[in-house]
């Protein structure tokens, strides 16, 4: 009989956001998938996870984010990947023209987390 040795690698790679259960809103990890304006509940994020959400804010508007979760908007972006202060009564458009904003959501938490979201714009 002729024996044979097969020497085997088996590598895992490990991303504990894959262990939560998938939203109906997904995908929405980048702007090209952002997720519109409204009211969103039952969202989940887990460790390197992120939500994107975009908003048409006319010359003038504000667009406003409420949170209820241990989530946060940790970058907001215009529409030349300009960085915006989001304040706490949101981000007023004060060009001359429409601007589209993205609102990143993350979390820090290395579990899945839970969170609701409203996304709106005011005159």
């Amino acid at each position: 009989p002729v024996t044979y040795c097969v020497e085997w690698e088996i590598l895992f790679e490990s991303y504990d956001d894959y262990t939560c259960t998938v939203d109906a809103q997904e995908p929405s990890d980048d702007v090209d998938n952002a997720i519109p304006t409204g009211s969103y509940t039952g969202l989940t994020l887990g460790q390197g996870d992120v939500d994107w959400f975009v908003a048409s804010v006319p010359p003038g508007s504000t667009v406003h984010a409420s949170i209820t979760g241990d989530v946060d908007i940790s970058q907001m972006y215009g529409n030349n990947d300009d960085n915006l202060y989001f304040g706490t009564s949101g981000y007023t458009n004060n060009a001359s023209t429409t601007q589209q904003v993205y609102l990143r959501v993350r979390t820090e938490e290395d579990t899945c987390t839970t969170y609701d979201i409203d996304v709106w714009v005011t005159p």
